[in-house]
């Protein structure tokens, strides 16, 4: 509904084209939160005309408040809005939005808080330069982050240019607010946050520039085709360069599926089978912990505070060795299954008992995985 609203009488192309773009059954398959964030974002911005007008106050800071709750970087969306509603004068409704969208942001960082975790979750602690143990090496980061993701943009920057090209020259009409915000948001994302496989991060970027663009160019081309025959050309480019790496992202289904079976699916049967309910060692804390029935030490940092606080500590190789270590005996954990290339340095007592590798892998962190006995260990010698 939300397509046929903001594309008209071409919203059964634009929905093909989000579909198969995205795609839309890749990241189903990722089990995700990401087709929520991609339908609250489509209904931001159909009805941005009405929010902007003031005839949506209830639902605005509705929707803002979702869209974050669903994903951190859907604040870049409300950003963009509150940058159109400051531009026509409603300062109120663009704060009533910011702070909307800053609640999700603000409750969860103080629970996180009383728990004793950082204000921010792991994954941003982890993924991010957030998770820097310095000021200075996170600034550092941070413009790495973005050099990146300005490089690996590519189609997305064409869209942002036209968007926010046609945007600024035009001075009315529906398409052109919904240009502006999502040309705002994708900008600010490319910026400050990341992109993933098989468009994991930034596909709610793409789903709406391309509901946007697309009317916007074929109502050009019909006033004057001269005129759009730019406009229309990159849109075709985008989506060729677009094209290529959603083939790959259809491609990859039953190969990442496949690597998850014999990768995860292997570790969680064998921790079932030899250690429920004991803690184990491991850099994956889904499928293990799920159907392994075990309490997993992530090196990772991602479910293990600890890790975390190592982590932004900046220990050498040695030192990170000997506290994961430490960490390990504490809480009487009797074997590791790891990468050896996240685990670095291994920790004294530490002995490789068997391992198993997976060939041609597609979404895996690693190749091999790696069992070690863990001496010194609760009930263990």
């Amino acid at each position: 509904m939300q397509i046929r609203r903001i594309g008209g009488d071409r919203a059964g192309w634009i929905a093909l084209a989000v579909a198969l773009i995205i795609p839309l059954p890749t990241l189903v398959m990722q089990g995700m939160e990401h087709p929520l964030q991609i339908l609250l974002w489509l209904t931001l911005l159909w009805r941005l005309p009405q929010i902007t007008a003031g005839q949506d106050r209830a639902l605005w800071p509705v929707l803002a408040l979702l869209s974050v709750a669903t994903r951190y970087e859907a604040a870049f969306g409300v950003a963009g809005v509150a940058v159109l509603l400051v531009e026509r004068g409603r300062w109120r409704a663009a704060l009533t939005g910011l702070a909307a969208g800053a609640a999700p942001i603000l409750l969860y960082g103080l629970w996180l808080k009383a728990q004793g975790w950082p204000f921010f979750p792991a994954g941003a602690q982890v993924k991010t330069a957030i998770g820097q143990p310095s000021a200075a090496t996170q600034l550092l980061a941070a413009l790495m982050k973005a050099t990146e993701n300005f490089y690996y943009a590519g189609p997305l920057l064409v869209l942002v240019a036209i968007a926010l090209g046609w945007g600024w020259q035009e001075r009315e009409g529906e398409q052109r607010g919904r240009a502006v915000v999502a040309g705002i948001a994708a900008i600010l994302h490319i910026g400050l946050a990341g992109f993933g496989h098989a468009f994991r991060y930034e596909a709610w970027i793409y789903a709406g520039l391309m509901a946007t663009l697309v009317p916007v160019v074929r109502e050009g081309l019909r006033r004057g085709f001269a005129g759009w025959l730019p406009g229309a050309m990159a849109v075709a480019l985008m989506a060729l360069g677009l094209g290529q790496r959603a083939g790959r992202a259809w491609w990859d289904i039953p190969k990442a599926a496949g690597d998850i079976a014999r990768q995860q699916g292997v570790m969680a049967a064998y921790a079932a089978a030899h250690h429920r309910g004991e803690v184990v060692v491991a850099n994956d804390i889904g499928l293990l912990a799920w159907e392994g029935g075990v309490r997993v030490l992530d090196i990772a940092g991602l479910g293990s505070r600890e890790i975390l606080e190592m982590r932004r500590a900046g220990l050498g190789r040695a030192e990170r060795a000997e506290e994961i270590g430490r960490l390990a005996r504490e809480k009487g954990a009797r074997v590791a299954m790891v990468y050896p290339e996240w685990l670095g340095e291994v920790p004294a007592g530490w002995r490789e008992i068997g391992e198993w590798t997976v060939e041609e892998w597609t979404v895996l962190g690693g190749g091999r995985v790696v069992v070690y006995e863990i001496g010194g260990s609760e009930g263990h010698p």
